[in-house]
């Protein structure tokens, strides 16, 4: 590859990409035969900072036979504050009602189906329709939680189980969506799936998706909401189906080597910023479609981590997407930054960062070592950067329970990236970027604590939440060629 660039990809709660748990859709980027997912709130844009409630962890496979398919997925459910107390800062045991009556359940979801699908030129559509069964009560998740706590060091959770009796309810589950092919790799998807139990209990995801799709992988991005209403069989369940309902922007990314795909996705919620991933391995023993073997047209996907930021702290997720421009050495390039913004009270304080970009890039080839190279990215572009931060119990921002502000952004980055050729078609590349962005504002939100009898400020400090820094992207980048 002589030339590169950088990245597409965005951020729907409950599961990335079209998926009730233990009910799958049809994946974004194609059909898989069996796939193997572990998701958990700890892989969202925050990283492990608003992680450990509600649909905490879960477990999934499905198989998929063409017409015919199949899924089991393992959830565990906490609700880690139920009454929705406010932490009491500045009193000797600041949580003393905060976790009062917290509780837990496990959720087993099996389910089968038949899968339609049909063809027009470039659009093509599908149809799903199947039972399933949902079981709830402790099936033995808490062992699993807090085993996995202690292997990390953290402490484990003592949460309840709201009924110990494992209890099963059949459901039905209907789904329909289609694809319309924009051109070359790109195609724009839109899907919906939805469910309902015996008691009543009704749930329904929906997205629309922006993909790119080649034989050795892609990626996607866009929004997925979710809902969810009725009779659920618990209390936790029903929570949960709150927190979990609304919009969110979803992102996704995949590597494939035949006959196996790695993918990683994730997502955030754009109105309680709950957030989760998934990391999922797949198995499709046919061959995508053939291979090109031009070496200067690669379509380039970037998922990363950004590291720190200087002078306005934040740490999360940078993706971005790169296409050719021309037959010359330039990329066009869109990408999105979700942070979330390191707060004091972090239990009474949600604040995030987003910084939606465009411009362009280049990745020069410094040395090639037959299937090896050395390469030296280089972006730049301009962007919206929103912020918003929402206070809740005895903690207030400039007076108030909510701040957002707003900038235009200028950014440039540059680096070096090691990468190596996996197949005739994919390239995959290490890449570390020092980033630099200059902001239209600087500016600073009071956050205050206040004493929950007198009112009186305890505590005030001054969080930046706009301005020019320099921060470091650590990502994976993948050119895929089709």
């Amino acid at each position: 590859m002589k030339t590169g660039g950088f990245i597409l990809v965005g951020i729907v709660l409950n599961l990335p990409a079209l998926e009730l748990p233990g009910i799958p859709g049809p994946r974004p980027l194609g059909p898989e035969a069996a796939r193997l997912s572990w998701g958990n709130d700890a892989f969202g844009p925050a990283s492990g900072a608003q992680s450990d409630d509600f649909r905490t962890n879960s477990l999934s496979f499905t198989w998929d036979a063409g017409s015919w398919f199949a899924g089991i997925d393992h959830s565990m459910l906490t609700l880690a504050n139920p009454s929705g107390a406010p932490v009491y800062w500045g009193l000797p045991d600041p949580l003393q009602f905060y976790r009062a009556g917290s509780r837990r359940m496990d959720e087993l979801t099996l389910s089968a189906g038949w899968r339609g699908r049909g063809s027009a030129g470039p659009a093509s559509g599908w149809i799903q329709v199947g039972p399933g069964v949902r079981i709830t009560g402790d099936l033995s998740g808490s062992d699993l939680q807090n085993s996995t706590h202690g292997l990390i060091g953290s402490s484990p959770k003592g949460m309840v189980y709201e009924r110990l009796e494992p209890t099963a309810e059949a459901l039905l589950h209907v789904g329909v969506g289609g694809r319309w092919q924009l051109g070359g790799p790109v195609a724009l998807v839109a899907d919906g799936l939805g469910l309902v139990t015996g008691s009543g209990w009704r749930q329904g995801i929906a997205d629309l998706l922006l993909t790119v799709t080649a034989p050795g992988g892609g990626c996607w991005a866009g929004v997925q909401t979710e809902f969810a209403a009725g009779p659920a069989i618990s209390t936790t369940a029903a929570r949960v189906g709150e927190h979990e309902h609304g919009t969110s922007l979803v992102v996704g990314w995949c590597l494939r080597i035949d006959p196996v795909g790695i993918t990683i996705e994730t997502a955030r919620n754009l109105q309680n910023d709950g957030q989760t991933g998934r990391i999922s391995l797949a198995w499709q023993p046919e061959p995508g479609s053939p291979r090109s073997s031009a070496e200067d047209r690669p379509w380039i996907g970037r998922f990363g981590l950004f590291t720190g930021e200087s002078r306005v702290p934040g740490h999360g997720l940078d993706t971005a997407a790169a296409f050719p421009i021309g037959a010359g050495p330039w990329y066009g390039m869109f990408g999105l930054r979700d942070q979330w913004i390191q707060v004091p009270y972090s239990l009474d304080l949600d604040a995030r960062r987003r910084l939606l970009w465009a411009g362009v890039g280049l990745m020069p080839d410094l040395v090639r070592w037959g299937w090896f190279h050395l390469s030296l990215p280089v972006e730049v572009g301009v962007g919206w950067s929103h912020a918003r931060l929402v206070a809740h119990g005895f903690v207030s921002t400039d007076g108030g329970t909510e701040v957002v502000s707003d900038a235009v952004v200028a950014r440039a980055a540059a680096g070096v990236g090691f990468g190596a050729r996996l197949s005739p078609g994919t390239d995959l590349s290490l890449v570390a970027l020092i980033d630099g962005s200059v902001a239209s504002k600087q500016q600073s939100v009071e956050v205050n604590s206040h004493d929950p009898l007198s009112g009186i400020t305890r505590r005030q400090q001054h969080l930046p939440v706009q301005g020019s820094a320099i921060g470091t992207i650590i990502a994976a980048t993948a050119a895929w060629r089709w």
